[in-house]
């Protein structure tokens, strides 16, 4: 069965080659992860796509980052080795701050064309209830605002586009 998700076909051969790699056998990473072996066997087999706090679970149960298992992509600074659960609320926020950042920067420079991480928050932000979406909005807003301040224009083009986005994260 063909994935709905245009990348996630990549998701699930990466959950099984580092659950090989670790010698563990789908009932004992099912288990480890509190989920069913028909489940993590759909997953492996690109027939779904694990929900976004399961890739986190897996992901620390494999010794890998979830952005990893999500885009493919080994990250620069690695928070694989760092156990999400002993992360501090500031450190999370600071460290989705910079994310947040970074897509910002990228998005004005390359007249936002969309990574697979990307993409993937946005299918996971499409999940979310309306509650959800408008403090999920909120916060970025905030990050966004609060980065995009810190950024010294350096001609009249980058002054226009910097306000441009500031007015539009502000509504």
């Amino acid at each position: 069965m063909a994935s709905k998700f245009k990348n996630s076909s990549l998701i699930g051969n990466r959950i099984r080659e580092h659950r090989e790699k670790l010698n563990l056998t789908r009932p004992e990473l099912a288990k480890a992860v509190d989920v069913s072996l028909s489940a993590l066997q759909g997953w492996e087999m690109n027939e779904r796509e694990p929900q976004a706090s399961m890739i986190i679970k897996i992901a620390e149960t494999l010794n890998v980052s979830p952005n990893y298992l999500l885009t493919g992509e080994i990250e620069k600074q690695s928070h694989s080795s760092t156990n999400i659960n002993s992360l501090t609320v500031d450190e999370a926020f600071i460290a989705l701050k910079n994310a947040v950042s970074e897509v910002m920067q990228k998005s004005v420079q390359n007249d936002i064309e969309l990574s697979s991480e990307e993409k993937q928050i946005i299918l996971n932000f499409r999940r979310c209830n309306q509650e959800q979406k408008q403090a999920i909005n909120m916060m970025i807003n905030t990050m966004v605002s609060t980065s995009l301040a810190n950024i010294k224009p350096s001609n009249e083009d980058d002054r226009t586009r910097k306000e441009d986005i500031l007015r539009h994260a502000n509504g």
